[in-house]
């Protein structure tokens, strides 16, 4: 069992207070046996003194018969056992016995009490008495008369003495328990008055641990437990600015971490994860925070979890991995051990967009130098052979001629539609958004492309409502509608047919531009849109295109709000549409 302070007090009071009587009344005791027995004796010998004057003057044989009866009186007058015993040892009388018993006790010339009696004149001792079956004390005087020398010896049974040292005890541990019920009453009042401010002191800590309260402890005296109380609260105090201060740098940490595009995670020693922000959970594709566990029991990425086991305390580390959560996503982890080393800290960041605009970036500067090369090798070749002679042959002159026209305008359009992504993508694009008539928009596109559609005697029938409206650029719409015309009208067989419609409903315009060409296999049409992509490269390059147009057309499109798509048209051919706010 526990003991407080107040129950330690009064255990050591308890304590204290046996220590203090117990020897006391063991010391008590024994002065008083000591005392008794003294008196006890010093009585005995003045009975036998005066026993033995008695005998001097008495005129009395040293016979058995004559000894006995004095011995009886003489034992009845002092309340003792008397014996009376000749120098030769042979007890003469005896109080205690009869004269027959007396006639067959044994010699006494050997007790040393009698002895000593007839060797100085006195004599005493405490021995156990074969007689009588007790502890006896034993004081014996010297006699002298008319018939000789002979001892008188007085004694008294020693119980008498045990029972008043136990009476005296009896008294002595009754005044014990009170003074010791005393004292525990005065050393609980005690230890309660002296425990009462440890125990608000107690409470006060307790509760402060908990974060329940700063209230300070009222200093009433100016002892050691006032001066504890006294540091206590200087200690709450400081205590109550240091978990104040931190508790603000904790939620201006958390708040950091939480805004941040990069994923953060903080590492024991045992390289169990003690913090995670909301954006590593969400990088990691995880449901909640898995604090306590390793990273191979987070997620099974053995890069990362390889990158984690390499760390060294100087110094940082980083890789790169996939991971496949609820998209794949390309992950670059930098981690850095800390100064104390104890643990670490994994920095994550998505760079799947940077890696994806890098591939883009590749891409689009090897199809530019790829469209560039063909009609700047085709006209410097037919500009060596017009040089070389062929100028001056009318016939082949003017094919010549025509061929490097024509990729001259091939190279304009790609230059232009060059500008208008770099416009577009540097933002440089200032897009002017106002209520535009689709129809009359239409009706300029349609007019562009009458001569190209004549040529290859297609129809192509519009279905737009004077009264349809929308929100958007009038030179965006223009280009957009532009390319959508251009691309059905180049990919329509000669004899073909081109249908648009618009259909509006209270938020926005879908318009559509279907053509029953030969379509585009499912397979290519989520890349339509994509910078220099082309479903028939030969034919495209063939008829003009530089497979930038739907590319510039998504991105106008989305400028303004809108979106942009294709879907197969029944029985043949696709359909181009976009929508755009009302």
């Amino acid at each position: 069992m526990k003991l407080g302070v107040r129950g330690k007090l009064f255990v050591i009071s308890l304590f204290l207070i046996v220590i203090a009587v117990l020897p006391a009344g063991i010391f008590l005791e024994h002065r008083l046996r000591n005392r008794l027995e003294n008196e006890i004796e010093s009585g005995l010998m003045r009975h036998a003194r005066s026993a033995c004057v008695f005998l001097e003057i008495a005129d009395s044989e040293n016979r058995i018969e004559s000894m006995d009866p004095i011995a009886d009186r003489l034992g009845r007058a002092a309340n003792a056992r008397t014996t009376i015993i000749a120098s030769s040892g042979q007890v003469l009388g005896d109080s205690s016995l009869s004269i027959s018993d007396t006639k067959n006790i044994e010699n006494h010339a050997n007790r040393p009490e009698i002895a000593e009696a007839l060797r100085t004149g006195t004599g005493s001792s405490r021995r156990y008495s074969t007689t009588l079956g007790t502890n006896m004390l034993y004081t014996a005087h010297k006699y002298t008369n008319t018939t000789g020398v002979g001892v008188v010896r007085m004694s008294v049974k020693l119980s008498d003495v045990d029972r008043a040292v136990g009476r005296f005890r009896l008294t002595l541990l009754l005044g014990a328990l009170v003074i010791l019920g005393f004292a525990t009453l005065l050393g609980g009042l005690a230890s309660h008055f002296y425990t009462r401010n440890l125990k608000k002191l107690v409470v006060s800590a307790s509760k402060i641990a908990e974060g329940r309260s700063k209230e300070s402890i009222p200093v009433r005296s100016k002892d050691e437990i006032g001066g504890l109380i006294g540091s206590f609260n200087r200690m709450q105090a400081e205590l109550s600015q240091l978990v104040s201060s931190l508790a603000h740098e904790r939620d201006r940490f958390e708040a950091v971490l939480e805004g941040m595009d990069d994923g953060v995670l903080a590492l024991d020693v045992e390289r169990r994860i003690t913090h995670i922000n909301a954006k590593a959970i969400e990088l990691l594709g995880l449901q909640k925070p898995p604090l306590g566990k390793t990273i191979l029991e987070t997620v099974r990425i053995p890069t990362l979890a390889e990158l984690i086991d390499n760390v060294t305390p100087v110094g940082s580390k980083s890789t790169e991995f996939l991971i496949h959560a609820n998209q794949p996503k390309r992950l670059r982890a930098m981690a850095t051990a800390q100064r104390s080393h104890e643990g670490m800290v994994v920095v994550l960041h998505d760079v799947t967009e940077l890696r994806r605009l890098e591939t883009v970036r590749k891409d689009f500067v090897a199809n530019v130098s790829h469209e560039l090369r063909t009609p700047v090798s085709i006209i410097k070749a037919n500009t060596e052979t017009l040089l070389n002679g062929a100028l001056d042959d009318p016939t082949h002159a003017k094919t010549f001629t025509e061929a490097i026209y024509r990729h001259a305008e091939r190279l304009s359009q790609l230059i232009s539609d060059l500008l208008d992504i770099s416009c577009i993508d540097s933002g440089k694009l200032k897009l002017d958004l106002q209520p535009v008539a689709l129809k009359s928009v239409l009706g300029d596109c349609l007019e562009a492309m009458q001569t190209a559609a004549r040529q290859k005697n297609m129809s192509i029938q519009a279905d737009i409502h004077p009264d349809q409206i929308v929100r958007a650029d009038k030179k965006a719409l223009h280009q957009i509608m532009f390319n959508l015309l251009d691309n059905a009208v180049k990919y329509t067989p000669a004899g073909g047919n081109i249908k648009i419609q618009a259909v509006s409903d209270n938020k926005r315009v879908r318009v559509e531009v279907q053509d029953d060409g030969p379509g585009v296999a499912p397979s290519q049409r989520n890349r339509l849109f994509e910078r220099f992509y082309r479903v028939d490269t030969g034919r495209s390059r063939e008829m003009g295109g530089t497979g930038l147009g739907l590319s510039i057309a998504k991105n106008l499109v989305e400028s303004m709000g809108g979106h942009i798509g294709n879907h197969p048209a029944d029985p043949q051919g696709s359909v181009f549409w976009f929508t755009l706010p009302v």
